[in-house]
């Protein structure tokens, strides 16, 4: 199993607009221009959390996972940050093992001083070399650690708070969280919710403006998507946030660089709104006939969704419908299986779009109808014969053999011997007696 600060990591990039990436300083003191903070405990304990029994789950993982690594249970929060890159090279560079000086920041909050100490100790202390620097206690990853970039350092940043860090933020001096001011006032401005996304719109203008060249290929099928992925390079701001127990369950903001800007965004997502909803209510159809109510929940869900605009801000959200939590729990068993039978059907659809393999044909046969079919390999072979030895080269042909009397006929020419279906019924002459002189 891997490491679950490796997974927290991973979600984080990804969930931070599929492209995440980190750009390159020599300087301490970085500031990320996108963040996010996860809350575990405000998923597991939620309405809907309970219902699934979240807790359990995550105890029942805890159990079988190394001692030395943390435990989801154990941690409080989850704060992940990044300086943006001019392009989406260092997400490939990431994705090889070979990224360097790339500046992030994970910060592991924990519920009790004991589990951030049994990380500190077990897992930190133990694997890695000590470094001291402005009062405190640096561990340096070995370079072969998976997951992170070469140079990264962990250190105890309080009794319950852990950093997993690259130098550029490990080793700052200011004790205030590191984000630029653009990402620091909309931060400010988001609620306190399970999981909060942020994006700088301003200083990771070059990141997703790359984002978007690289995706053109993608959505080239797609106009609407295209559309709107080349949106995003005019946002001077994105924040993302999900709760499961508030009045929304998804809200994503987005600020426009002016007021034009942010009519164009909100006429992207609200065409796209037209789009998905009818394609939504077609999915609901398949579950309906097994949980009717739960297709009502979730229709009314879809009917609520909508998207705002207010000055240069464009809001899109979806609501969290009355009865979410029972129609979640009704509908996941007949979605699984619904899932399991499109798996299957796909399945067989690759395997009849394999090209097959047809055995070759026997030979037609030239044999006029009526007669009995005999296969070539039983058929006698008629061999030639072969010239005599000794012939030679270029000669001119032999004249026919005569029988030696005067006057006498020539001698016929030999026939090759024909199948009988094949010789005409010509009687052949007898030859002449040669006439003998009177005496």
């Amino acid at each position: 199993m891997r490491s679950l600060v490796m997974k927290l990591t991973v979600f984080a990039a990804v969930a931070m607009l599929t492209a995440p990436a980190f750009a390159q300083t020599d300087t301490y003191g970085a500031k990320a221009d996108i963040v996010m903070e996860l809350r575990p405990s405000k998923i597991i304990e939620s309405p809907l959390g309970i219902k699934l029994n979240l807790a359990k789950q995550v105890e029942d993982i805890a159990a079988t996972a190394p001692a030395d690594q943390p435990n989801l249970s154990n941690i409080a929060r989850i704060l992940a940050g990044m300086v943006a890159p001019t392009n989406t090279d260092a997400i490939k560079e990431l994705q090889k093992g070979t990224g360097k000086d790339i500046q992030f920041f994970v910060r592991l909050e924990f519920t009790t001083t004991e589990a951030a100490k049994q990380i500190v100790t077990k897992a930190i202390a133990g694997k890695s070399g000590e470094i001291q620097k402005n009062g405190r206690t640096y561990y340096k990853l070995p370079e072969t650690t998976k997951g992170f970039p070469e140079g990264t350092v962990s250190y105890q940043v309080s009794e319950k708070v852990v950093e997993l860090a690259s130098e550029g933020f490990a080793f700052r001096t200011e004790t205030e969280l590191p984000f630029t001011d653009g990402l620091m006032a909309a931060w400010n401005a988001m609620p306190d919710e399970a999981l909060k996304i942020s994006v700088d719109g301003v200083n990771a203008r070059a990141l997703l403006t790359s984002m978007v060249n690289d995706s053109k290929k993608q959505f080239q099928g797609n106009p609407l998507a295209g559309a709107i992925m080349g949106l995003f390079p005019t946002m001077d701001n994105i924040n993302l946030s999900i709760d499961l127990n508030s009045a929304n369950l998804l809200t994503l903001k987005m600020v426009g660089a002016d007021e034009e800007k942010a009519a164009d965004i909100n006429d992207a997502f609200k065409s796209l709104m037209t789009l998905t909803k009818p394609l939504a209510k077609q999915g609901l159809v398949m579950i309906e006939p097994k949980v009717p109510q739960s297709a009502a929940v979730f229709g009314k869900l879809v009917d609520d969704m909508d998207v705002t605009q207010q000055g240069k801000t464009v809001t899109l959200h979806i609501p969290r419908t009355e009865g979410f939590e029972d129609a979640t729990t009704e509908a996941m068993p007949v979605v699984q299986e619904l899932m399991n039978q499109m798996t299957a059907q796909a399945q067989k659809a690759r395997q009849k779009a394999r090209p097959r393999v047809v055995p070759a044909r026997r030979p037609r046969s030239n044999v006029p109808r009526g007669i009995p079919y005999r296969p070539l390999d039983t058929v006698p072979r008629v061999v030639p014969a072969k010239p005599p030895t000794g012939a030679v080269p270029n000669a001119a042909p032999a004249k026919p053999p005569t029988s030696g009397v005067p006057n006498a006929a020539p001698v016929p020419k030999l026939i090759p011997v024909q199948p009988p279906s094949a010789v005409p019924s010509v009687v052949p002459s007898q030859p002449s007696v040669p006439v003998q002189p009177q005496t």
